[in-house]
């Protein structure tokens, strides 16, 4: 190995995370979503985390649309609960695919 492949390796093995780091991750809605969640979402988001006793995080963030602080939850959580029908839906907001 020359000196640039050792450098690379190096850095690959110390900058890793593992799937617990992972699980770990906390993330914003938009983060999550991909998109803005709105206010509506966010409040449910808010009040399941609450709930549940999840721990949360905030994070500081200025743009052209937004300037503030958003909530962090951990990504176990927010694929927990968007991945679990609410029992708010009704059959027309939760529909099957078949």
């Amino acid at each position: 190995m020359n000196m640039k492949e050792i450098a690379h390796h190096m850095e690959n093995k110390y900058t890793s995370t593992t799937t617990a780091d992972k699980d770990l991750s906390m993330l914003s809605l938009f983060d999550y979503l991909g998109h803005a969640a709105g206010i509506k979402l966010g409040e449910q988001v808010s009040k399941a985390s609450i709930k549940q006793k999840i721990p949360v995080s905030t994070r500081e963030i200025s743009n052209h649309k937004y300037k503030g602080k958003v909530m962090l939850y951990p990504k176990w959580f927010l694929d927990q609960y968007f991945n679990t029908p609410n029992q708010s839906q009704t059959k027309e907001e939760f529909k099957l695919p078949f």
